[in-house]
């Protein structure tokens, strides 16, 4: 029988951590919000104030952790399990779990790192219910119950951490990572910080971590990730939904699927929408021709690349389906782009030595765009400034804000990021934090590039995308992503749902592509993302 959380609702939910094996179109039928630590504590004083007991709560918890357990490793049949539980209410979780597990044929055994009298509340209440053998961390038998149990749940610390594990805790965690066991955290694993993912000296490797109500937003950090094993979801009653503050999630389809161009039987290519990128010099211009492919394979009717005399001739040499349209001037760029028919620009790639010109051409593609407006046609094309485009505004990135709106899209690397907001890149501030800032102050999307990439929004929604491959460190590879967020945002989709989408096909390219690909494979990889996307 499945257990039902304080509001009557099952409690499970199913997701996976880390990098994704699965099938491109796998994904869960609703958007999966996460949360921050301190989202997650605001949720349950609601709940609080709601009429809901604090000690129902934690029982609640305890049940779904304790009954997903049982799902994965299955009864006791005498079995030994360990529960490291610390001094707060992650540790009472540890309480139920282990009264729990008892109760469920497992031989349960509490290894604390408090006695009892430094516990209050529902920890201390839920320690008196438990009944089996308590040790002390400092126990020398401790080591004899890790090396014997087939099971260690790690109960100590949860989200409350935010600050480096003294040396007992460090001492305790080394030996539960030493035994042969399979470990379960309880909400976080113990030693990373819920909120930033960073590893306070030592962590608790896990092979399942149970989050309570959402994954919180540090478990999407890489060194986290190697830290958490599988995740999944417990619903306690406490509904994500009502969060106050940014609204994140994990980028996935559900996300943004709603708002995939769909072909009527009336399209064309110009129906479709145009994407323009901007080359660089001869002998520098892979970078652009690889952004104008990605747009062209992600469903832009048309692309054309705008480059100069030289490179034009050099880009007609390796292409057949993109198109080339000589520009000598900023202001030739800015006459073509009156061609309302392309509603994307992707500027940077490969720019080189001609990003000087970077002002310019953005106040060009400004000034059409006011134009439109004036003319009551509304703002008709969508920025997608990366690379060279976004170092050329490093010494003043303000003049850069100052040019953008909500339609457009940065997509800086760590390095390019610093530059732009380096009060922002700094250990002390959270990535998703960091994104959210920035987004904000540049009026724009935020894609913030990464194995974890952070996708931000000036209204305060984020994504967090881990559907991706480590192999996608590769040269070139982020031009590609520059032409298909390009190739949604022309066809359609708002800002943050074209950059969600691109770098989740970007990814699943990536993954299905594996060990070994380059860039110009990504292009053609996205066919099949894309057909799985659609269902064709």
């Amino acid at each position: 029988m499945r257990h039902l959380g304080v509001f009557g609702k099952p409690i499970m939910g199913d997701m996976t951590g880390g990098d994704s094996s699965k099938a491109a179109g796998a994904v869960n039928d609703a958007p999966e919000r996460i949360l921050t630590p301190d989202q997650m504590r605001a949720l349950e004083a609601r709940a609080f104030r709601n009429g809901v007991k604090s000690i129902d709560l934690m029982e609640a918890a305890g049940a779904g952790a304790c009954d997903a357990i049982l799902r994965e490793y299955g009864e006791g049949g005498g079995r030994l399990a360990v529960i490291a539980c610390g001094p707060g209410n992650n540790g009472g979780d540890g309480y139920v779990v282990a009264r729990r597990l008892r109760k469920a044929g497992w031989r349960a055994s509490v290894i604390t790192l408090v006695d009892q009298d430094g516990l209050k509340g529902d920890a201390l209440e839920n320690a008196k219910r438990f009944e089996g053998e308590l040790l002390s961390a400092s126990d020398p038998e401790v080591l004899a119950r890790f090396k014997d149990a087939s099971l260690i749940v790690d109960a100590l610390f949860g989200i409350g951490l935010s600050r480096p594990l003294d040396e007992d805790a460090k001492a305790l965690i080394a030996s539960m990572n030493a035994a042969p066991a399979r470990v379960v955290a309880i909400d976080c694993p113990s030693g990373v910080d819920g909120h930033s993912g960073a590893i306070l000296g030592d962590a608790v490797k896990a092979d399942l971590t149970l989050c309570f109500a959402a994954v919180k937003t540090g478990l999407l950090r890489p060194a986290a990730r190697a830290q958490t094993g599988r995740l999944e979801v417990i619903d306690i009653g406490v509904d994500p939904a009502h969060a106050e503050g940014p609204s994140l999630f994990r980028n996935s389809p559900s996300l943004w699927r709603g708002a995939l161009p769909v072909d009527g039987a009336d399209t064309h290519k110009y129906k479709k929408g145009g994407v323009a990128v901007l080359s660089g010099p001869a002998l520098a211009t892979g970078a652009a021709r690889l952004s104008a492919m990605a747009a062209l394979r992600a469903g832009a009717g048309a692309v054309t690349l705008l480059a100069d005399q030289l490179a034009a001739a050099e880009i007609a040499a390796h292409v057949t389906s993109l198109m080339v349209r000589v520009v000598a001037t900023p202001e030739d760029v800015g006459s073509f782009l009156k061609d309302r028919r392309y509603r994307a620009i992707v500027l940077g790639p490969g720019l080189g030595q001609a990003a000087k010109e970077a002002h310019r051409l953005i106040a060009a593609i400004a000034a059409i765009n006011e134009d439109d407006a004036q003319d009551g046609k509304g703002r008709s094309r969508s920025l997608v400034l990366d690379a060279d485009g976004l170092r050329a505004f490093a010494e003043e990135p303000a003049a850069l804000f100052e040019t953008l709106c909500e339609s457009d899209a940065l997509t800086p690397h760590e390095g390019e990021f610093k530059a732009l907001f380096p009060d922002l890149a700094t250990p002390q501030t959270a990535r998703i934090d960091a994104a959210l800032e920035a987004a904000e102050r540049a009026g724009c999307v935020l894609v913030l590039k990464g194995p974890d990439t952070v996708i931000a929004a000036p209204d305060g929604r984020a994504a967090v995308n881990t559907h991706t491959s480590r192999f996608l460190a590769t040269a070139g590879s982020g031009d590609v992503l520059a032409g298909f967020i390009a190739a949604f945002a022309t066809q359609g989709m708002p800002a943050f749902e074209a950059a969600c989408a691109g770098v989740w096909v970007h990814g699943a390219a990536g993954i299905s592509l594996g060990r070994g690909l380059i860039a110009e494979d990504l292009p053609r990889a996205a066919r099949a993302v894309l057909a799985d996307l659609y269902g064709d």
